[in-house]
């Protein structure tokens, strides 16, 4: 059985590194944001077709998809291998898909999702946000309970 000593440790611990925690996915939510906006401003909008699906079994057991896809701009060719899995697939091989691409280089592109333009942001986000509940819970507790040892005091 945890000691009231202990408790108190860990409360003290959590009441440090939680905010930090919050502190740092909030900065990595802000500037994900800013590159993602950036990227938007001056993105030019193509058709893609997907030429090949990677597939992986994630953690959970589901079936995730990463999609190679390729496009042209100029006259030129350019295939694109996302970074991330995700699920579901957006589509088969040789399904057409809408792309984004950076003008000024334009094999730095994405199939225009919310999973591959916004999830970053979100998620480290919503990671922020739900630390800083847990964070403002745990400091209401502390401020409004006290713990009541066996002799009473």
């Amino acid at each position: 059985r945890p000691s009231s000593k202990m408790i108190r440790n860990w409360f003290c611990v959590a009441r440090v590194l939680i905010p930090l925690i919050a502190g740092g996915s909030l900065f990595v939510s802000l500037i994900a944001t800013i590159v993602t906006a950036d990227f938007l401003r001056d993105a030019k909008s193509v058709t893609g077709t997907i030429i090949e699906s990677d597939t992986k079994i994630g953690d959970e057991g589901k079936l995730l998809y990463r999609p190679t896809f390729t496009f042209t701009v100029d006259g030129r060719d350019y295939s694109v291998t996302p970074s991330a899995f995700v699920s579901p697939s957006l589509g088969d091989i040789g399904d057409q898909v809408p792309v984004l691409h950076d003008p000024s280089k334009p094999s730095n592109a994405r199939i225009d999702t919310f999973v591959y333009t916004w999830m970053i942001p979100t998620v480290t986000f919503l990671l922020a946000l739900m630390l800083g509940i847990i964070h403002f819970a745990i400091a209401w507790f502390s401020q409004n309970f006290r713990h009541v040892g066996a002799d009473g005091g």
